[in-house]
C-alpha cells in the first residue's frame, strides 16, 4: 500500500521521512517505487534512507551485500537516467562502489556515469585514488593517475597489471 502511494506520487512531500522504515522493511520494492518517482524526488534528500541500506547488517553479511547493491542501483539510476550531478551523491555512490569491493564495477563508474561534461569527473580523483589505493584496486588507481596526469605514478602501477596499458601511459608528457 504504502510503497503503491510513493511510485504513484502520493507521498512525495514526505518521501524523506517514510523512505527509512519503507527501505528497511522491503528494500528491492522501496527502490524500485523511488526510481518510478524519477525527476520528482530529490535523491540527496534519500542519503539518510539509503545508508541504511548499508549500515543495517554486519559487514560481509549477504544482507550488507544486498543492501550496498539496492543503494547502489539508486544511485545508478539517479546519476545515468535522471542526469544528476550532484556532488553528494556522486561522493555517496563512489564510495559505496569501493566499499562493495567490485573493481569492474568501480570503474565503469569512473569512466561512465561519473563523468560529466567536457570529460570532467563528476566525483573527487584524490579521494577515488585513496580510496581504490586502500582496497587494492590497482587498474582503478592506474585510470586516476591518468586522470591527475601523474603519468609516472600510472606506468609504475601498471606495469605489474599490462605492460601496454604501461606503455600507454610512458609515451604521455611528464607529471606538471
Amino acid at each position: 500500500m504504502w510503497l503503491g502511494r510513493l511510485a504513484r506520487g502520493a507521498l512525495l512531500p514526505r518521501a524523506r521521512l517514510v523512505a527509512p522504515p519503507l527501505i528497511e522493511a522491503a528494500p528491492q520494492e522501496t527502490v524500485e517505487a523511488l526510481m518510478l518517482c524519477g525527476q520528482r524526488l530529490d535523491p540527496v534528500q534519500l542519503i539518510p534512507a539509503l545508508l541504511r541500506l548499508t549500515k543495517e547488517a554486519s559487514p560481509g553479511s549477504e544482507k550488507a551485500a544486498r543492501g550496498y547493491l539496492h543503494a547502489i542501483r539508486y544511485l545508478e539510476h539517479c546519476a545515468s537516467r535522471l542526469n544528476n550531478t550532484d556532488e553528494t551523491l556522486h561522493y555517496l555512490l563512489l564510495t559505496l562502489l569501493i566499499g562493495h569491493g567490485d573493481e569492474g564495477v568501480l570503474l565503469r563508474y569512473l569512466t561512465g556515469t561519473g563523468v560529466g561534461l567536457g570529460a570532467k569527473p563528476l566525483y573527487d580523483v584524490s579521494y577515488a585514488l585513496r580510496q581504490s589505493a586502500r582496497k587494492g584496486f590497482g587498474r582503478a588507481c592506474v585510470h586516476l593517475f591518468g586522470i591527475l596526469e601523474m603519468y609516472e605514478e600510472a606506468v609504475h602501477a601498471s606495469l605489474s597489471l599490462d605492460i601496454e596499458l604501461a606503455k600507454g601511459f610512458a609515451d604521455k608528457p611528464d607529471d606538471k
